[in-house]
This record gives C-alpha cells, sequence and structure tokens, in this order.
C-alpha cells in the first residue's frame, strides 16, 4: 500500500478545508451588519438628511425622532431608536445594500416596542419600483389585535399572524428574522427562530422581490402617540450567491 508522504497529506488537508469552507461561502454572504455601538455610532446621535455610517432618516429631535440610544439595548449598550410624535410623518431610518440589488437575503434583526399595538415595519426598494414589499407589526383588524403581517406597498396584506397565537411579548427584545426569495417567489417570518409566517408563489405573485436598499419605519403618517416607539439592534442581511 502506498503511503503519502507529510507533504502530500497537507496539501489533502489544506485542499479539503478550502473546498469546505468555499461551500460553507457559498450558502450565505453577510452584506451588512451593525450593533450601533460605537466608536461608529453614538449615543443620543441623531439620523437625518446626512448621511451617518450609510444611514439616512427624518430625525428632527422632537416630533419625529430617528437617534442611536444607550436607553436599552440587546446587546452591548446602544441601539437604533425611533419615535413617532408627528401627526403628519413617520419617523425612518433607511441603508443601502452598497450598492447591490438582493433578489434573495435573510434579514435578521432584534426589535422591541413600546406596546402590543405599536405600529413599526420594515419596507424594501430598489431605484426602478420604489417600496416593493414589506413587513411589518401593529394593529390588524382582522386578528382584532397586534400581529406581524406582510404586504405590497399599496393594498392589503398577503398574509398575517396574530400576537396571541404565537405567545411571545412585543415589549421585550424579540428576534425577527425575516426571508426572501425572487426565484422561489418565497417570503418568510420568523419569531425568535421560529417560523410565524409562510408565503408561498400564490401569495406573492405580482410583487417584485428584490432590493437594494430598506428602511425601518415606526408609527404612520396620520398618528402620534407614547406607544409609537421602537428599538432594533444587532442587524445582520446575508444572501445565497
Amino acid at each position: 500500500m502506498k503511503i503519502a508522504s507529510p507533504h502530500s497529506l497537507q496539501r489533502l488537508i489544506l485542499g479539503a478545508t478550502l473546498s469546505f469552507s468555499l461551500v460553507l461561502g457559498a450558502r450565505a454572504e453577510v452584506v451588512y451588519s451593525t450593533d450601533f455601538e460605537s466608536p461608529a455610532f453614538t449615543a443620543g446621535q441623531g439620523i437625518g438628511t446626512t448621511s451617518v455610517n450609510g444611514w439616512v432618516g427624518n430625525d428632527n429631535g422632537s416630533s419625529t425622532v430617528v437617534q442611536i440610544t444607550d436607553e436599552t439595548s440587546h446587546s452591548g449598550k446602544q441601539c437604533l431608536m425611533e419615535v413617532d410624535q408627528d401627526p403628519k410623518d413617520a419617523p425612518s431610518a433607511w441603508h443601502r445594500f452598497q450598492g447591490r440589488t438582493l433578489e434573495n437575503a435573510d434579514f435578521t434583526f432584534w426589535v422591541k416596542l413600546a406596546a402590543d399595538s405599536t405600529a413599526f415595519r420594515a419596507d424594501f426598494a430598489d431605484e426602478e419600483h420604489g417600496v416593493t414589499f414589506m413587513i411589518g407589526h401593529g394593529y390588524v383588524s382582522d386578528l382584532g389585535g397586534g400581529g406581524w403581517w406582510a404586504k405590497p406597498e399599496k393594498g392589503n396584506s398577503i398574509g398575517s399572524v396574530a400576537d396571541k397565537t404565537v405567545s411571545y411579548n412585543p415589549t421585550a427584545w424579540n428576534k425577527i428574522t425575516f426571508k426572501y426569495d425572487k426565484a422561489e417567489k418565497t417570503i418568510s417570518v420568523a419569531l425568535n427562530d421560529k417560523e410565524i409566517l409562510k408565503l408561498t408563489k400564490a401569495e406573492t405573485e405580482g410583487l417584485n422581490l428584490q432590493a437594494n436598499r430598506f428602511r425601518f419605519v415606526t408609527g404612520w403618517v396620520a398618528g402620534a402617540g407614547s406607544n409609537l416607539k421602537a428599538y432594533v439592534d444587532d442587524l445582520v442581511i446575508s444572501t445565497n450567491p
């Protein structure tokens, strides 16, 4: 029996390691991540029309608040906070996918809401079509209370699930994992690693499931109140090449 030399074994091991790494790397590529910590972000820093590490918002420091805060966090000491006290506007913060358009993505973040009725959403958009689809939380009339939903920018939700059916506390920190895939025509939402909403081609038909930017929005244009407040932390966006 022929025995491989030490150098041959090293080459074999290295080759296998590289091949394994390439396979893993092909599964998911992290496009963007942030924990809103210093030195990249500073507590009390407003996210306005001037970009802050790629984020652009509509903070005015009073009625529409989009700021980095240290009053709570999921990890570390800071997170993003949005507060809606403006009856004619809603606080929002945009970020781009580094000049790329993603046709599939895993979008994970932690969120803490001021109340179970807090309106909060993530919008996905591209240059050609504007906002193409969104997921969110808030009062859903068909559910008779708070819940998570998915919908196009205009029109009714294409899927929703009530908070009371998934047994969680919206005012605590919760992990949201949102996935979309243009080729498969699917959307899914998981809460604390448990899938709560799954939409297939029948529900997503007509949606343009691609995006090159996203935004977090709290409240609604016609609303204002102390319960319209949300915190976001530990955001990770990845895609399958």
